[in-house]
């Protein structure tokens, strides 16, 4: 999966990228080192022509009435869509094939148990190389069609970063991402795609600083040393 994630790249860097012709001075970037579910971000949208807008990293399903009795909540939010199954459900179909977005990013973190500890590792295309991870978008009320939020599709992990997570977003080149955004019929992201720069993923483990979504500073992909675990961590960040 993923549930945390950073992104350094700025506006006007994605603009040139996507020759993208968008005037919104209004717009502002959203640069961090630790995002985390329900914060806004700038995605990259195609209506019509590529542009850049500002969604809130969740889509939120309305549970039917007849389960409430078993949910804790009345909506269920889902951060990650499976790339395995995504042309089959129901609240994932229709935004594949007609909303889809980009994510820019620059690496972002999984958590894995190590000698009965849970760490943080950061996850890259050293060093912080700009990626996009694919993904859906949702108007969070259809009716008003006004908030936007978005999905980041998932797939199983490849071999060099499956000890840390089975899961890994679906991560893409600029050159790949112009394709799965402009793709018609043709399904570019097929359920075993592969994309060329996961053979250059590599990661490390990070302080538990990036562990609160409050913090959000270089130090939250500042790399340590996995025996300083033994040791408390407060006296590291």
């Amino acid at each position: 999966m993923c549930g945390r994630f950073i992104n350094t790249n700025k506006i006007n860097k994605l603009k040139k990228i996507f020759d993208i012709k968008q005037n919104n001075e209004s717009l502002e970037d959203t640069l961090s080192y630790n995002i985390a579910p329900s914060n806004k971000v700038n995605i990259i949208i195609n209506n019509t022509y590529l542009q850049i807008e500002k969604a809130e990293w969740g889509i939120k399903y309305k549970i039917p009435s007849n389960f409430h009795e078993k949910q804790n909540h009345e909506y269920k939010t889902f951060i990650n869509s499976r790339l395995e199954t995504i042309t089959e459900k129901i609240l994932f179909k229709e935004s594949f094939f007609k909303k889809r977005c980009l994510i820019p990013a620059n690496g972002w973190y999984e958590w894995t148990i190590i000698k009965g500890k849970k760490i943080p590792h950061f996850i890259e295309v050293s060093p912080q190389e700009t990626i996009y991870f694919a993904g859906i978008w949702k108007f969070s009320n259809f009716k008003l069609s006004t908030k936007k939020t978005f999905s980041i599709i998932t797939k199983t992990a490849n071999k060099l970063i499956y000890d840390v997570h089975i899961r890994m977003p679906v991560i893409l080149t600029s050159d790949e991402a112009i394709k799965f955004m402009e793709e018609k019929k043709e399904i570019y992201l097929k359920k075993n795609f592969i994309s060329t720069i996961e053979e250059d993923l590599n990661y490390y483990p990070v302080s538990t600083y990036v562990n609160s979504p409050l913090n959000d500073s270089k130090t939250c992909i500042k790399p340590v040393n996995i025996k300083q675990y033994e040791h408390d961590f407060s006296s590291i960040v």
